[in-house]
């Protein structure tokens, strides 16, 4: 099964954590598919940095000046002793006091013109860079500030710190391309900073991740709620054109490479239910340019595509397009299901599929997309003809008949709560299982699609953990137990606590279930009881 050995270490760090309450260094419970979890997990494993006693790291979490400090001091073994701190507000015993007197007298810190340290304030991106720039000796610029979209608000003290950092690969911008250099830095962006510092060489080459092999073309990573997406679509257009140029997916740590020419060039990624773009990207000859994308909720549209003989248009490509553009396929029933940027007005165009040398054609000319969520666009009528699906292939007999038997349909989703099935509400390939009455304690043990009788495999995704699964006769169905295989942990399920530990309060699910020659989409939202 695909993503099963993915799926197999979730479940069993999540029924971890259920028996005991926390996690080992390596497997806290906020920090799976975190952006900066292969950093953490490496600091953790080697006594650099910690967690907290129930089983989570806190990576989102601000970090103070004297916490950046004693974090700098461990990764450098910096432990040299001085007469005292000399700050007014570093006092002996504090915890911190020695690590602040080591970083002075190594020369990378200094205070405030009032004679203060402020150890407990927030440490500024700013500040850290500046911290960086000293404790490695690298000669300041303010070279490439200017491709940043808030490089006006950088103060002026910091801008060849900052300068610095960027340039040799110790610190990024955000995926909006901003430096935010007020921000407080997080404990996750403390530790990558720092472990990109421990590899660096003055005057020689760069963290190994940052090493350039003389390609060219774009390389980033896909987030969603600061956590690493995998399998997400991502299409490369030249820039201002709807014409696909790549079309990759994101690998099991959210990173997608893909080389290019030198040019302009937009970019959109999704998964079922996330989006996210970015325009006029330009990209260097020998340099890869880095792009990491971060998605937001996508508005959801389903529709059908109407040929001029009011019959349906299938297997029909669709561009919706604005900037960014987005690109969906109809089904043999001439549906489509497409998630695309929210807010915004898409001009869609469509490619006949028996002409498809052809250009395509403007189907609408400004379809106004709301907020995120589901929509139904209804009808869109295409100007060449339209064919629904026919037994047998492509007709005869008396013009053909309309498989609406062997149409494939999913009838129900089941989820399974302590061996027991849940009722699962709602219609039209839109479904909501409402766990919110259950305990912290209940365990979710088992999960069932039922379809027509030509569904072969059904792919589940459940908020990036994808595990996919095969029908008997119209039924698929898989149990946590079988899901890890020959492990026995001793218990019958997941317990909801974890899952919501891991994954909110409300888990979006994403449904595809595939025939021989189709395939229908089916999103599945799962509302966790809330922490009591």
């Amino acid at each position: 099964m695909h993503g099963k050995k993915y799926l197999m270490a979730l479940l069993i760090l999540i029924l971890m954590l259920t028996v005991s309450g926390y996690a080992y260094a390596a497997g806290f419970s906020d920090v799976n598919g975190h952006w900066a979890e292969g950093q953490i997990n490496k600091w953790t494993d080697s006594g650099l940095a910690s967690g907290y006693a129930n089983g989570i790291f806190k990576p989102n979490q601000q970090v103070s000046r004297a916490e950046f400090v004693v974090l700098t001091n461990r990764a450098f073994n910096i432990n040299q002793e001085g007469i005292a701190a000399g700050f007014g507000d570093v006092k002996t015993d504090d915890w911190y006091y020695n690590d602040v007197v080591a970083a002075k007298v190594a020369g990378y810190i200094g205070g405030y013109t009032d004679g203060t340290f402020k150890p407990n304030s927030p440490i500024s991106r700013q500040e850290a860079a500046s911290i960086l720039v000293r404790l490695l000796n690298i000669a300041p610029t303010t070279e490439g500030l200017s491709t940043f979209a808030d490089a006006a608000q950088i103060s002026d003290w910091s801008r060849g710190n900052i300068g610095a950092v960027v340039q040799e690969g110790l610190m990024r911008g955000t995926p909006d391309n901003k430096f935010m250099p007020f921000k407080n830095i997080t404990r996750a962006e403390a530790i990558v900073s720092l472990d990109r510092a421990m590899e660096y060489v003055p005057g020689g080459q760069k963290p190994i991740e940052q090493q350039s092999e003389q390609e060219t073309g774009l390389q980033g990573l896909v987030t969603y709620n600061e956590k690493a997406v995998k399998n997400a679509t991502v299409h490369i257009f030249k820039a201002d054109s709807y014409e696909v140029l790549n079309k990759i997916e994101t690998d099991s740590d959210g990173n997608f490479k893909v080389e290019l020419e030198p040019g302009k060039y937009d970019i959109t990624v999704a998964t079922d239910l996330e989006v996210s773009f970015k325009s006029d990207v330009l990209v260097n000859e020998q340099e890869l340019t880095r792009v990491d994308l971060s998605l937001i909720k996508a508005a959801v549209l389903r529709g059908t595509l109407i040929g001029s003989n009011g019959k349906a248009v299938k297997k029909a490509t669709m561009y919706f397009t604005t900037n960014p553009t987005f690109i969906t396929d109809t089904d043999s029933s001439g549906e489509f299901e497409l998630p695309v940027y929210p807010n915004k007005t898409y001009k869609v165009r469509a490619i006949d599929p028996d002409n498809k040398e052809e250009k395509p054609v403007v189907v609408e000319d400004e379809l106004e997309v709301k907020g995120a969520g589901s929509h139904n666009v209804g009808d869109i009528e295409a100007s060449f003809d339209g064919e629904v699906y026919v037994v047998g292939g492509s007709g005869g007999g008396s013009g053909g008949s309309t498989d609406t038997e062997s149409a494939l349909k999913v009838n129900s989703v089941t989820f399974v709560v302590n061996n027991t099935p849940v009722t699962v509400s709602g219609a039209n390939n839109i479904f909501t299982v409402d766990l919110t009455s259950y305990n912290d304690t209940d365990m979710f043990t088992a999960l069932t699609v039922k379809a027509t009788s030509n569904a072969t495999k059904a792919r589940i995704n459940i908020s990036g953990i994808t595990e996919e699964i095969t029908f008997n006769q119209g039924t698929a169905s898989v149990t946590v137990k079988e899901m890890l295989g020959s492990l026995d942990t001793g218990e019958p399920g997941v317990s909801l606590q974890s899952l919501r530990i891991l994954l909110g309060d409300s888990i979006n699910t994403s449904i595809t279930i595939y025939s021989d020659t189709d395939e229908e989409n089916v999103t599945v939202t799962v509302k966790l009881p809330p922490e009591r």
